[in-house]
């Protein structure tokens, strides 16, 4: 179903997209589709949205932070880079 809403939205040309949890469908053609397009990505997974440009961290409808994926990665400080530290523990111990 997501697929179908999808490309429905891709037809209308739509500038701006919301995303919930749908990156596991969206395949290279998709991404290029999409790549004059803002494209807004729910994730609850670290490994989703790895690949992505800026990354904004909600906490209880708050913004704690919006940066590029590497900046936030670097800043030891970062609730965000705490996240992904987090999920490599836990991913290593599996």
């Amino acid at each position: 179903m997501q697929l179908v809403c999808l490309a429905r939205l891709l037809l209308k040309k739509r500038r701006i997209l919301v995303l919930d949890e749908a990156t596991t469908s969206i395949d290279a053609t998709i991404r290029k589709e999409t790549s004059e397009c803002t494209v807004i990505i729910v994730v609850r997974k670290i490994p989703t949205f790895i690949d992505n440009d800026l990354v904004l961290v909600l906490d209880e409808g708050t913004i704690t932070e919006y940066d590029e994926l590497d900046q936030l990665l670097q800043k030891n400080i970062s609730s965000f880079s705490k996240l992904v530290l987090e999920f490599l523990r836990r991913s290593s111990h599996k």
